[in-house]
């Protein structure tokens, strides 16, 4: 599909063009209502999941972010998945303490229909700490950004 195109004065606006524009929000959390123990199990992100009805031929932007506390020095592996397949991978170095973490995804060649993202995260010792409480919010959203 072509992107669209400069329009000038007494040009058409055509349903292609309009398919071509981003579609805006699929999915959207936030989580206030508790913290997330990372280890070295694949454990999933309170409140770090959406799901939305894909369409072929779209990408989608997919965006997490909030604050991490490390108390070991563990290097973390945050992944986005697919269900259960991890797609794309985000690796934290291990420095103990606080950090706004804020990785964003651009997923495209989803098959059509229901699809469920989520962050998943892991150690490889020690754990690490996802907060996710009033003052500390952590927020996933899934945007559709138009033709892939």
């Amino acid at each position: 599909m072509a992107s669209n195109t400069t329009f000038v004065s007494g040009a058409i606006l055509t349903a292609q063009q309009m398919n071509n524009l981003p579609w805006g929000v699929q999915a959207y959390n936030k989580r206030t209502a508790g913290n997330t123990t990372i280890t070295t199990s694949v454990t999933d992100i309170a409140g770090a999941t959406g799901t939305f009805t894909a369409v072929t031929g779209r990408a989608y932007k997919v965006s997490f972010t909030g604050n991490m506390n490390t108390t070991s020095g563990a290097v973390t592996y945050l992944r986005l998945n697919n269900g259960a397949s991890a797609i794309y991978e985000f690796l934290l170095t291990g420095v103990s303490g606080y950090r706004v973490i804020s990785p964003t995804y651009i997923v495209t060649g989803l098959t059509a229909g229901s699809v469920t993202l989520k962050m998943t995260g892991q150690t490889d010792t020690g754990t690490a700490l996802v907060l996710g409480t009033s003052g500390n919010p952590a927020s996933f959203i899934i945007e559709d950004i138009g033709i892939a």
